[in-house]
């Protein structure tokens, strides 16, 4: 499982979206999670 796929599965990511970057920031508490939309354009 790769680190996207984790992050997808712990925060319920599912249909037209997918996590495209995962930042680390240990000494300050941080998790950066990217988003990103994929498939057809919304209207």
């Amino acid at each position: 499982m790769t680190e996207t796929t984790l992050y997808e599965r712990l925060l319920g990511i599912e249909r037209h979206r997918r996590v495209c970057d995962v930042r680390l920031a240990p000494e300050q508490g941080n998790v950066e999670v990217g988003v990103e939309f994929v498939g057809e354009t919304l209207v």
